[in-house]
């Protein structure tokens, strides 16, 4: 029984060394944040993997090649689409994932319910059709959000988007609405 230390001689060790706990906590924060960061990077991976290619091509031959070298011809006339002189539609195209998690920066501005203006960063971390939800950073404003896209076609239009957040407002030092508008960067 004497090879064993008491409860009171093991509190003075873990009190006396210090310097073991801050090596301890130390490592753990460096390690969560390598964690956190590839957590991060490979969202932001994922989230360009899939995007689609826009191409406005009315009248265009494309010469595609695929990885044994052969040619293959793409043409678009007229509206129709022909692929090696077969005729293709986009609903041969597989469709893209209405939902999903990706990580896409953009700049905001808008105003709290406080009346303060806010200008800052945003992250959209997810979304679901046209609706997306984003992390909200600005000056003077802390929250999250969800906004809507905005598509206009005729003005070329699609990197926009309207939303509302719920947070803080650090100005007024209370808790805030924000209503803004969002650019895709």
């Amino acid at each position: 029984m004497a090879d064993k230390p008491n409860i009171v001689d093991r509190a003075k060790y873990l009190v006396m060394d210090g310097e073991s706990w801050w090596h301890t906590l130390s490592h753990t924060v460096r390690v969560a944040v390598i964690v956190g960061l590839l957590a991060l990077g490979y969202g932001y991976y994922k989230g360009y993997k899939g995007r689609p290619i826009h191409v406005d091509a009315a009248d265009a031959k494309f010469d595609l090649v695929n990885g044994d070298g052969k040619h293959h011809l793409l043409q678009i006339k007229h509206g129709a689409m022909t692929f090696d002189g077969k005729a293709v539609s986009t609903k041969d195209v597989p469709k893209l994932s209405f939902y999903g998690i990706e990580l896409k920066p953009k700049m905001i501005g808008g105003i709290t319910s406080s009346g303060n203006p806010a200008a800052g960063l945003g992250l959209e971390f997810a979304h679901l059709g046209p609706l997306n939800a984003d992390l909200l950073a600005t000056f003077p404003f802390v929250g999250v959000g969800v906004s809507y896209d905005i598509h206009i076609d005729k003005l070329h239009i699609d990197n926009s988007e309207v939303g509302i957040g719920v947070g803080r407002d650090l100005e007024a030092q209370e808790n805030a609405i924000m209503i803004y508008f969002g650019v895709d960067l």
